[in-house]
């Protein structure tokens, strides 16, 4: 009986046995990946042709805006996407490498928001940078990707307006999108950019929603 006197009734096809004994959990044990005493967040996962599961986020000192990407991978051979769970049923833990850091900000700059695509052989990373936040881009081969030797020169494509929460996508023909939100001034908007090459080079931004025109 609720509050405005109305009678309620409920049902469950549960045996006792199953309320006193629950299912274990479908989900593996956590495990922590991010840095202790620092503030991690925007997660982002890709998983590759050899179903290595490739993970990058942010990290920061608490309250502040985040100035490191850091990169994990889970270890060769491991169980992934697809995999059957173990003689338990329960699924299989995953270890993963010790994580590195890509991108470190400098004083006044920021790292933040990434994203994380595999494409056609190759890790596409994208974020938030740089002292105005910027959008950010840079490949490299998924073997590698925990180098950040390994990673093309960065490049900024936003024309120097701030980005904000980049998203990577591919078609069924290979080519790369790139869109990202100006959230203030008068450019605000939803952007879109283009790659025909791999990301070797991109078209110039396009804006596919004026948040200025709409009030927003």
């Amino acid at each position: 009986q609720d509050e405005q006197g109305d009678i309620w009734f409920a049902r469950s096809s549960a045996a006792a046995l199953q309320l006193v004994y629950p299912t274990p959990s479908p989900w593996s044990f956590s495990q922590p990946l991010s840095s202790a005493g620092l503030a991690a967040a925007d997660p982002a996962l890709a998983l590759d042709d050899q179903n290595r599961i490739h993970v990058v986020w942010s990290e920061g000192q608490p309250g502040a805006p985040a100035s490191q990407i850091l990169y994990a991978r889970s270890a060769d051979g491991q169980p992934g996407a697809g995999d059957q769970p173990g003689a338990d049923g329960l699924p299989v833990a995953i270890s993963f490498s010790r994580p590195a850091t890509l991108v470190s900000a400098a004083a006044g700059e920021v790292a933040r928001q990434p994203a994380l695509l595999f494409q056609d052989g190759w890790l596409h990373l994208a974020w938030s940078g740089g002292a105005a936040g910027e959008l950010v881009y840079s490949r490299a081969n998924p073997d590698q990707a925990a180098s950040t030797a390994a990673w093309m020169p960065p490049q900024y494509l936003s024309n120097g307006l701030p980005a904000a929460w980049p998203q990577l996508a591919a078609d069924s023909a290979g080519r790369l999108y790139l869109l990202y939100v100006v959230p203030i001034n008068e450019g605000r908007g939803v952007y879109l950019l283009r790659s025909a090459d791999g990301g070797d080079t991109w078209s110039d931004p396009e804006r596919v929603f004026d948040a200025e025109a709409a009030g927003w």
